[in-house]
């Protein structure tokens, strides 16, 4: 076989030369934001899967209708596998500029106590359970408007406009630290100074409730601007959708997908230490006391974390979760989609804890 030589043509793109004849080089497209073939992880899938399938005890509950939170082991897994991955330093966790102050729950020592099961609900992924959101806690003719941080991941857009809130959306800009809260806030007031006639469609109670706006965005890795929200100004923003009640719903699908930018030291055979994970906008909201605008006798997240594995172990997969306060957790699971079918991705969810069980995520 000849050998093979490349060539720099007029368009600036490498060619192959194989048999004396010029082949265009394979380009890597970045628009789709795919993951290398090379990166799925088909044999592991295909371990866990064997390992859940040979075992009645395991195989029938992840092949039968599921709970309506989704896979039981799944959750408290995940409960396990966060909190050790969110070990920041709590002291001042819930502070912040806002009217209402930290209650200090959920931290001990200085160090959050954890993430429990309760807290979890297992999903069919980022975009389904945005859906599912949106049809449980948000309303046509209750929820004023949909805040978008700007620029935004577009194809969540349509997700909103299929749930009544075309026309509705609003772009709040960027600043150095991500959403910015000063403009944010200026407009949720004069949204709030004009005359609006509550007709609510939908009665979510007792296990659900209705907010009066929703703020989506990435505050982690932001797509597509990568910017990182530092903590205080994620305090300021719970603190600002507590004091409208407001919905945060921030897609957390990058944190996990980090890495250091500092050289790495020539005599060190480990890698370079990531610095803690930022706290989840979920966790300093579970942080503070019970917001004003709940319902009697229960406790209402105002910012929730919406996770993929899409990212972790492939996007066929379509299993992922959500980090909330228990009663809004449970009111999510009990969406008419999740109580018809049972919860979303029973089996997956099943293969992808064999695999987070044994440390291979």
């Amino acid at each position: 076989m000849a050998e093979a030589t490349t060539n720099s043509t007029s368009l600036g793109v490498d060619n192959t030369i194989e048999n004396g004849k010029e082949q265009p080089k394979k380009l890597i497209n970045l628009l789709r934001g795919w993951p290398a073939p090379s990166l799925l992880p088909a044999s592991g899938l295909q371990s866990a899967a064997n390992y859940v399938l040979s075992d009645p005890e395991i195989a029938v509950p992840v092949l039968q209708y599921g709970i309506d939170p989704g896979y039981q082991p799944l959750r408290e897994e995940v409960a396990r596998w966060l909190s050790e991955m969110y070990k920041y330093p709590s002291a001042g966790i819930g502070s912040g500029s806002g009217s209402e102050g930290s209650s200090g729950g959920g931290s001990q020592g200085g160090i959050s106590t954890g993430i429990t099961a309760d807290e979890i609900t297992i999903t069919g992924g980022a975009s389904q359970s945005l859906a599912c959101v949106l049809q449980s806690f948000t309303d046509p003719g209750y929820t004023r408007a949909v805040w978008v941080v700007a620029p935004c991941y577009f194809m969540a857009c349509p997700i909103f406009e299929d749930s009544g809130f075309r026309g509705r959306l609003r772009a709040v800009p960027e600043d150095e630290a991500g959403v910015d809260v000063g403009v944010l806030e200026r407009r949720l007031r004069e949204y709030e100074a004009e005359e609006w006639k509550n007709h609510p469609f939908k009665n979510p109670y007792p296990d659900r409730k209705l907010y009066r706006h929703v703020i989506y965005l990435v505050a982690t890795c932001a797509n597509p601007s990568g910017k990182t929200m530092p903590l205080a100004r994620r305090q300021q923003l719970v603190h600002l959708a507590r004091e409208h009640d407001a919905l945060i719903i921030s897609d957390d699908v990058y944190d996990f997908l980090q890495w250091p930018v500092t050289p790495q030291i020539p005599t060190s055979p480990s890698p370079s230490p990531l610095p803690p994970l930022l706290p989840l906008l979920s966790q300093i909201d579970a942080a503070l006391p019970p917001s004003r605008h709940n319902p009697p006798g229960k406790d209402f997240s105002h910012a929730i974390s919406n996770a993929s594995f899409s990212k972790l172990v492939g996007p066929g997969i379509r299993t992922g979760w959500i980090h909330a306060t228990p009663d809004f957790a449970y009111g999510f699971s009990v969406t008419g989609t999740n109580r018809s079918g049972g919860a979303a991705s029973q089996f997956a969810a099943g293969v992808v804890w064999r695999m987070l069980s044994i440390g291979e995520l």
